[in-house]
C-alpha cells in the first residue's frame, strides 16, 4: 500500500478542522487543538511549527511522511478531531482535493508569498481551494472584517454552512462588542447572538495582542 493510500485509509476516522489565511494560522490551529484537549478527548495537530499527537511530537521531516505518521498515530490513539494549519503552497498543490475538511477557517488575507503566487489574485485562489472542496455538510468560518471572505462565501459548494466572526463589531455569528487587553490576557465581550449566548456573552483568553 502506498503512503497516499495509507493516508486516505485514515480519512474516514477523523473530523478535520483546517485553518488558512495570512496571519494567525498556527495560533488558531493550536487553540483549536487545546479546545479538543480540554474536552477530554485526545488531539492531533499539524502546523508549520510542527506536528503533535496528544503530546507526542512527530519528528519525521519529510512532509508526506510527517502527515502519514501523524494521521496514523492519531487514529491509533483514538483521535476524532484533527486540527491543521494549511498553507497556500499545500493548497496550490491539491491538498484540499485529496483531504476535504469538515470545517474550514479563514483568518485574514494580506500581501504575502507573492514570490510563489505571482499576484494577490493567485494567492487568494490558492486559499479558496480549501473552501471549494469543503466536505459535504461542512462549515466555513469566515472573517467578516476581511473583504476576501465575501468571495470565499460565493464559491462554497451547495449544502455547506457559513459562520461569520468579527473582531470589529460587524454583524456576524460571533461579533466583538468590546475587547480589553491587559497583562493578564484578553477579554472579549460579544454582541448579542445565539453563539455569544452559548459562550456566556464573553470570553477570557490568556493571550495578549491582536491575535
Amino acid at each position: 500500500m502506498t503512503p497516499e493510500e495509507r493516508i486516505q485509509r485514515c480519512y474516514r476516522h477523523l473530523q478535520t478542522i483546517s485553518v488558512t489565511g495570512t496571519n494567525g494560522k498556527s495560533t488558531t490551529t493550536s487553540m483549536l487543538a487545546s479546545i479538543v484537549q480540554a474536552s477530554g478527548e485526545p488531539y492531533a495537530k499539524m502546523t508549520t511549527l510542527g506536528a503533535d499527537v496528544n503530546g507526542e511530537l512527530i519528528t519525521e521531516n519529510r512532509a508526506l511522511f510527517r502527515y502519514l505518521v501523524t494521521v496514523e498515530k492519531a487514529v491509533d490513539v483514538g483521535v476524532r478531531t484533527l486540527t491543521l494549519e494549511v498553507t497556500s503552497k499545500a493548497l496550490s498543490q491539491g491538498f484540499a482535493q485529496r483531504w476535504a475538511s469538515d470545517v474550514a477557517v479563514f483568518t485574514n488575507l494580506s500581501r504575502d508569498h507573492l514570490d510563489m503566487h505571482k499576484s494577490p489574485e493567485e494567492y487568494l485562489a490558492a486559499k479558496a481551494q480549501l473552501f471549494m472542496h469543503l466536505a459535504p455538510g461542512g462549515t466555513a468560518i469566515l472573517n467578516a472584517d476581511d473583504p476576501s471572505s465575501e468571495l470565499l462565501a460565493m464559491i462554497l459548494p451547495e449544502g455547506r454552512r457559513v459562520e461569520w466572526f468579527s473582531p470589529s463589531g460587524k454583524p456576524a455569528s460571533l461579533s466583538a462588542k468590546k475587547i480589553e487587553v491587559s497583562l493578564e490576557g484578553t477579554k472579549i465581550e460579544f454582541q448579542p447572538s445565539r453563539m455569544a449566548e452559548c459562550l456566556g456573552g464573553s470570553l477570557q483568553l490568556r493571550v495578549v495582542g491582536d491575535v
